[in-house]
């Protein structure tokens, strides 16, 4: 007999799992840091880059996310307060629901990191390093090399007569 069904015990058995609760715990983490960084990042990302549209870019996301008014300079409360709130909450989910299997899954996960501990370094690195070359490229604009500015917006070369 055929039967067209779907086979939901791979996808609810994902569930069970102590990967999807940790990582779903990651996830909220990874948020909310996120979140936080944006706030604190608020005054010094002028130091970043002078690119007006990555500024605006910029405002118009803290703005969204965390109800930053540009023309106070402030942060709304009840955004802020929700940022701090909602993370906690779903945390609280996580571990009354999966609980036991968020601690296999950090667990299981912090032994495979020890097991490559020197790949992530590594990894660390390179993010790190990429990251400084694209600030300090961004911070120093066109032409600051030394060098004629290149590319389709270059100034054409005087042409002496």
């Amino acid at each position: 007999m055929n039967d067209d069904r779907l086979d939901w015990t791979s996808w609810t058995g994902w569930f069970g799992r102590g990967s999807f609760a940790f990582a779903a715990a990651a996830v909220v983490v990874g948020w909310a840091a996120f979140l936080l960084g944006l706030a604190a990042l608020g005054p010094y990302v002028s130091l970043l880059t002078t690119d007006p549209n990555i500024l605006r870019l910029f405002d118009e996301i803290r703005q969204f996310c965390l109800g930053y008014n540009p023309d106070t300079g402030r942060y709304r409360s009840d955004y802020l307060t929700m940022m701090v709130v909602q993370p906690v909450i779903l945390l609280a989910v996580i571990g009354f629901v999966w609980g036991r299997e968020a601690r296999e899954g950090a667990k299981s996960f912090l032994e495979s990191v020890r097991r490559r501990w020197m790949s992530w370094a590594a990894l660390g690195l390179v993010i790190l390093v990429t990251v400084t070359a694209v600030a300090v490229r961004l911070r120093s604009g066109p032409g600051s090399d030394g060098l004629p500015p290149r590319g389709p917006n270059a100034a054409p070369a005087s042409q002496s007569g």
